[in-house]
């Protein structure tokens, strides 16, 4: 989303304790597990964090399209990635199948495309199919989690936690 001559990137702090981080000129004050949304342009920028420098480049794709999240203290986030699939056009047989798959990083300046951020709950299979239009025959939802509450079948999250 384009902010009057910026774009909004979000800046997290998922630990339990309370950061300060500088990007540029702006100090940005994170309470434990609580991110920040931010206004950049395209081009360098320089992150200050615990007394270390951090450059980094900002920059959309020609479609003014993809995400950035600043991740200062280099956690686990899972980008999740689902595309759903009609079986059949056909009214009376819409039935979806799921594809799966998910992408585990702890990169300080994390870039894709996601459709839903972090406090941003994403559809699942239920409601995935009232988001397709009637000739659609799929639908990708992509949304990052922070590695701690992205969880799998078997009851681990994705820092290795049981439930």
């Amino acid at each position: 989303m384009v902010i009057s001559c910026g774009y909004k990137v979000t800046i997290d702090n998922p630990s339990a304790e309370r950061l300060v981080v500088k990007v540029d000129d702006q100090e940005i004050v994170l309470e434990k597990e609580v991110f920040k949304t931010l206004v950049l342009t395209e081009g360098d920028h320089v992150m200050k964090f615990r007394d270390s420098s951090f450059p980094f480049t900002f920059k959309k794709d020609k479609d003014g399209q993809g995400e950035l999240l600043i991740n200062p203290t280099r956690s686990i986030y899972v980008i999740d990635k689902t595309i759903y699939t009609r079986l059949s056009l056909e009214s009376y047989n819409r039935q979806l199948r799921a594809v799966p798959s998910n992408d585990k990083t702890n990169e300080m300046f994390i870039t894709g495309e996601w459709t839903y951020n972090l406090k941003d709950e994403a559809p699942g299979p239920t409601n995935a199919g009232a988001l397709m239009k009637d000739n659609d025959y799929q639908l990708k939802i992509v949304k990052i989690y922070r590695g701690k509450d992205y969880w799998y079948g078997d009851g681990r999250n994705a820092l290795g936690e049981k439930k």
